[in-house]
């Protein structure tokens, strides 16, 4: 079965992710200087893609 990503998320210093079996990974952004040092974007999304 693929893995799924189900849920993204951002702090100040690391991107997450979840998939639907329950997994969590996390990045820090000082891996990559370029996103580090990007602006940032508050959006609030409000509804669910599904296939």
């Amino acid at each position: 079965m693929p893995t799924v990503i189900s849920k993204v998320w951002v702090d100040s210093t690391h991107v997450y992710a979840e998939t639907t079996d329950g997994r969590r990974a996390s990045y820090a952004f000082e891996k990559w200087p370029r996103l580090a040092n990007a602006p940032i974007y508050l959006v609030e999304c409000s509804s669910v893609l599904q296939n």
